[in-house]
């Protein structure tokens, strides 16, 4: 039985009595095809190359005509049959978007535990499953992803979270319509009986009131989200229904646009084309979106499809072979592409040729395939519709024969990624016949002290190891696959961000020790701090941290951000207040020793001019005003780990060590230098630890491991077990500075 809803099932409903119903515009318009192709290219080179850098402005583009195509299906069917039939509609929808969504998912998994380490692995493939689920946007909302953040491994189904958005509207939009439509025909025939005709407005009044009210709900959400959460603003279906939203309105307008004379049609096609283009190119992820800034892509693409209503409105770009096949091959090509750019990025790197210049091609090439060979052949078969067969089976033998079709099709996947699995677990590491040898040189340094030489010497022997390793040691490789490597600990608890609250929790050893010392710093100083912590405690402090993530102690003001040009709303202000009562609470407890750990990104973060001298001479004069304001303490301030390779992002299966050995950057130089220039303007009472050979060699290359350990958990947070490990090192270097003694 075909389950549909029926506003008035012992009327007819005549398609003559709803004459004004919009009827055009929402068959096949080749000029809409046309500017899908068009979106589709500006997002591949968005994810390509980051240019241009508003590229993500054309997902606004496909939900607005997801919006308008969509309701103009689902009026349509109302007006011609008085019902909505739902399992026709989500047939249908399954059809066209299931097989190569679900196609492109298992790919990636299979393709996950053959490429990436086991733990990155295992969270590709959970973001399968909540892609399946149609929930991937939820999934990285709850995950903390950030759309835009440069700084960690993204996930290659990262771009099902805009095709979450509209299964989610696919399945609540016409329940919506259905609803409000029998709701408002009663109230209709309440009022005017059966035997009179309803107008347009009374049929259709009620419903083009509550579309307006949830999309304007959902816009005032989006226009607060944005600027308070854009990390969770940007993936939220509340936050996007407006978009979908508005394209529905722009259907019950139809004919009204289709009136607009030919020219005046022209300049709206072109124009929309034009600012729509042009919004990829000014608005960047700085922009808090999608708030006030989407209403421009949004009129912009609404011009688009409203000048062609009424027919072609010559815009050539639109309408010629090319972006019409682009567009007709858009849906898998979009799918594919963000697996396979992830992919190839992991093997061979961004810089590669291949990834620079092969990616798109390849893309292409592999959607065009799953287009003519998967999607479009099953789009026109009658998988799924009703056979006379089947509607004379019970409800137990359609269950029974739905549960074989699902075995048939599961068993095959999970084969395929079990095979995978074990694949990946037993494939041997693999490096160039002709590693780089580097060469041991004495060990020293000309900015300060750096520890012991008896604590450094196995330090260096390690890195030096590392660096000449042939191949991946089996104690590392469990590290990696096993995620033991990744965060945890107080960098995943509430000492991320100290408050008065959180004090008393964010304290290491026993208070009845003879010394306290103060921690300052960002989420760098808390990577340090489980070899900090009890080389600290061994010398008899006991140890309040007051640190908070992205925030330095350096009187800066950062963005907060890693993009470039972005500032998080609200976040320059924030850190400034906190370090401001960081300091106070230093001048309360007036302990013996404070520890400064600034990270070395926090430098790409200063509200600057992309200019290193700059920042240099801006970074130097922070940490000169916050000596100055720690007058009378002891500080020592520990040089950041250097930025090198994370193994999330270069470790894979085929990966050497070199491929994610890394070197030392101008940037951290520039940086030490500064903290150099304004340690010596503080005198006796301050001390800098040069740590460039904890991680390194003295030639500035930079190994994954040492000490029988992952030195980083990516770029620079160090794991909890190498910190660990530089315990000794950290506990001799702090007691030469005299620190306490």
């Amino acid at each position: 039985m075909t389950t549909a809803f029926r506003s008035d099932r012992k009327s007819t409903i005549s398609t003559r009595k709803f004459k004004l119903l919009p009827s055009r515009g929402t068959g096949f318009r080749p000029d809409l095809e046309g500017i899908r192709g068009i979106a589709l290219v500006v997002i591949l080179l968005t994810h390509l190359i980051e240019w241009p850098t508003g590229g993500f402005v054309m997902l606004d583009l496909f939900f607005v005509l997801s919006g308008y195509l969509i309701t103009g299906l689902l009026i349509k069917e109302y007006a011609r049959t008085g019902t909505i039939k739902l399992w026709r509609f989500s047939r249908r929808r399954i059809r066209r978007l299931a097989p190569a969504a679900t196609t492109v998912i298992v790919f990636t998994i299979a393709a996950g535990y053959l490429v990436f380490p086991l733990a990155r692995a295992n969270t590709v493939a959970v973001d399968g499953v909540w892609a399946m689920l149609l929930s991937a946007n939820w999934h990285f909302i709850l995950t903390g992803t950030d759309y835009f953040s440069t700084w960690l491994p993204q996930s290659p189904l990262l771009h099902y979270w805009s095709l979450a958005v509209e299964e989610q509207f696919y399945l609540f939009w016409p329940l919506l319509l259905i609803s409000v439509l029998t709701l408002g025909a009663r109230l209709v025939r309440a009022r005017r009986g059966r035997s009179l005709t309803p107008t347009f407005l009374e049929r259709y009044g009620l419903l083009l009131v509550v579309i307006f009210v949830v999309s304007a709900a959902s816009f005032a959400w989006s226009v607060v989200q944005s600027n308070s959460h854009p990390e969770v603003s940007y993936l939220s279906t509340l936050t996007r229904m407006w978009e979908l939203g508005f394209g529905a309105l722009l259907y019950f307008g139809n004919v009204l646009w289709a009136k607009i004379p030919f020219p005046a049609r022209v300049t709206l096609t072109w124009l929309g084309l034009a600012v729509l283009v042009a919004s990829s190119f000014y608005l960047t992820p700085a922009t808090p979106y999608p708030g006030l800034a989407a209403i421009v892509p949004v009129l912009a693409s609404s011009a688009i499809i409203v000048s062609g209503v009424g027919g072609p409105a010559g815009a050539v770009a639109l309408t010629n072979p090319a972006s019409r096949y682009l567009g007709q091959i858009s849906y898998s090509v979009y799918l594919w592409h963000w697996p396979i750019f992830v992919i190839i990025a992991a093997l061979l790197g961004k810089q590669s040729g291949l990834y620079l210049y092969g990616s798109i091609p390849i893309a292409l090439f592999v959607g065009a395939l799953s287009f003519h060979l998967l999607e479009d052949p099953i789009r026109q078969s009658s998988w799924l519709e009703p056979s006379a067969k089947w509607r004379r089976m019970t409800s137990w033998q359609r269950f029974d024969r739905a549960s074989r079709i699902v075995a048939v099709i599961a068993i095959p996947v999970a084969a395929m990624v079990i095979v995978a699995s074990m694949f990946a677990l037993n494939r041997p590491s693999q490096r160039p016949e002709t590693p780089t040898v580097v060469e041991v040189e004495e060990p020293g340094s000309e900015t300060s002290s750096t520890g012991s030489e008896a604590e450094l010497e196995p330090v260096q022997a390690s890195i030096i190891g590392a660096l000449n390793a042939e191949q991946w040691p089996a104690e590392i490789v469990q590290q990696i696959d096993s995620g033991e490597y990744l965060p945890t600990g107080l960098l995943n608890n509430q000492c991320l961000d100290v408050k008065e609250a959180t004090l008393d929790e964010c304290q290491v050893g026993d208070p009845t020790l003879p010394r306290s010392a103060v921690v300052l710093g960002d989420s760098v100083a808390l990577s340090w701090m489980p070899g900090l912590g009890p080389a600290l405690n061994d010398l008899g402090y006991h140890v309040q941290l007051l640190s908070h993530s992205q925030c330095p102690a350096a009187d800066v003001s950062v963005s907060g951000s890693f993009g470039e040009g972005a500032v998080r709303p609200g976040y320059p202000k924030a850190c400034n207040e906190h370090r401001a009562w960081a300091l106070d609470q230093v001048d309360i407890a007036k302990p013996d020793l404070v520890i400064i750990a600034d990270g070395e990104a926090e430098m790409q973060t200063l509200i600057l001019p992309n200019d290193i001298a700059t920042k240099k001479l801006y970074w130097q004069q922070g940490m000169e005003r916050t000596l100055e304001r720690l007058d009378g303490s002891q500080v020592v301030i520990l040089a950041s780990p250097p930025q090198a390779e994370s193994v999330t992002e270069c470790y894979t299966r085929v990966a050497s060590v070199e491929d994610c050995t890394g070197r030392i950057d101008k940037q951290w130089r520039e940086q030490i230098a500064a903290v150099a220039v304004a340690v010596e303007a503080k005198g006796s009472k301050a001390a800098l630890i040069d740590t460039q050979q904890w991680f390194c060699s003295v030639d500035s290359w930079c190994p994954p491991f040492a000490l029988e350990s992952v030195i980083r958990s990516d770029r620079q947070h160090l794991t909890q077990l190498y910190a660990s490990r530089l315990t000794p090192l950290l506990r001799e270097t702090i007691r030469e500075t005299d620190a306490g003694e």
